[in-house]
């Protein structure tokens, strides 16, 4: 129960605030009943007060000083004023502490009430984000803890049960959404489409408790990138950083435009190949980066070595080469690999033809692209789109 200081000078008004006023089925609990302002100066200086109710007028020291004070030793202080003159000094100054209410005597138990239950709600709304914040905090460094050591979190949610609280649609997003666009804006610097890509999935954060939910998507979608370019780029595992320190960063934004700012920033600065400590011995990232950039731009089309090589000012042979010991796979297997993982995200739309998605990812023969896919997941088109 939040607790609850009321200090007045007159006794009569004192002890009908304290007996008549239902405070348990409110949730508060009187901690202290006082008639002058340095008794309850005391009581704040000894005793946790969440709500200060207090008469203007009281000898040796005011209920407006007292609340001055008060909010000195708690900056976090409910307060309420109770008066038997309605002066606008007096109310001008209440407002200026940014007081919950100003309630003339004789008092109106139901307008006490009223304003006790509001800050009451604000408060109980205060704690579920904290506690919300709390679980957050916690889950994430059990996320990271989990991802460090299993290698990788992907599809495993189950993992963190207590932290999918916080919104279905949040982990929906994560888990479900391809990054290939994403990740091909990155590698081309395009600071303008990554962040429509981020503000996108960051624009799922509805409802109550909007900034754990926003901390919850920035982190699992780190996760989810680091998983992404180790296993599609040969990124060297720990390209995205994450550690306590991380989480950290993370919540010192609480807005969803900081958070937006934040990871633009720092999801292109990781970007930045020749820049990053863990590419100091990969000379050709950039390079291959570019070439990967240009394939997904035109994984429709039948995109040759040479083609590539063309763009890039380099021959067909040496950028094979360097391909290969980039990313550990031959160009013809890279291009593989990436036609089918685009090819299975597709055909889980079933508005998308089978022959669409074909010819989507650069096969213009249906057998072809059948057999291809079957050799890749160990079944048809057809029959991966009938499971999923």
């Amino acid at each position: 129960m939040y607790q609850v200081l009321i200090a007045d000078d007159e006794i009569l008004d004192l002890e009908g605030m304290r007996q008549f006023i239902p405070w348990t089925e409110i949730g508060l609990e009187v901690t202290g009943a006082v008639n002058n302002g340095f008794e309850a100066l005391e009581v704040l200086e000894t005793k946790h007060v969440d709500i200060l109710v207090t008469d203007v007028h009281m000898p040796g020291m005011s209920g407006m000083e007292l609340a001055r004070k008060g909010l000195d030793l708690r900056p976090d202080l409910k307060l309420i004023f109770v008066s038997g003159y309605q002066d606008f000094a007096y109310v001008k100054e209440a407002l200026s502490l940014q007081a919950y209410s100003y309630v003339l005597k004789p008092m109106d138990d139901k307008e006490l009430i009223a304003v006790l239950q509001k800050i009451t709600n604000e408060l109980n709304e205060k704690l579920f984000r904290e506690e919300m914040d709390l679980v957050f905090s916690q889950a994430a460094i059990k996320s990271i803890e989990y991802h460090l050591i299993e290698t990788r979190v992907a599809h495993k949610s189950e993992q963190h049960a207590d932290i999918y609280r916080l919104t279905t649609d949040a982990k929906a997003l994560i888990f479900d959404k391809p990054l290939d666009c994403l990740v091909s804006y990155l590698l081309a610097c395009d600071r303008v489409m990554v962040q429509e890509e981020l503000k996108e999935m960051l624009g799922i954060a509805h409802g109550e408790n909007v900034k754990s939910q926003l901390h919850f998507i920035v982190l699992y979608l780190l996760i989810r990138i680091d998983y992404y370019v180790s296993t599609q780029l040969n990124y060297p595992i720990g390209f995205i950083p994450l550690s306590e320190n991380e989480v950290e960063k993370i919540k010192k934004n609480q807005t969803k435009s900081e958070l937006l700012s934040w990871l633009t920033d720092h999801l292109l600065n990781l970007f930045d190949i020749e820049n990053h400590p863990k590419f100091k011995q990969k000379k050709h990232a950039k390079v291959i980066g570019r070439a990967i950039h240009y394939i997904e731009e035109h994984l429709h089309l039948n995109v040759t070595l040479r083609e590539v090589a063309d763009v890039l000012s380099f021959s067909p042979n040496y950028l094979g080469a360097i391909f290969k010991e980039e990313t550990g796979k031959s160009y013809n297997e890279y291009i593989i690999t990436l036609r089918m993982e685009k090819a299975r995200d597709l055909l889980k739309d079933p508005k998308i033809k089978v022959y669409e998605v074909a010819d989507r990812v650069g096969y213009r023969y249906m057998p072809y692209f059948s057999r291809q896919f079957k050799e890749t997941y160990g079944m048809t088109p057809i029959e991966y789109r009938r499971k999923a």
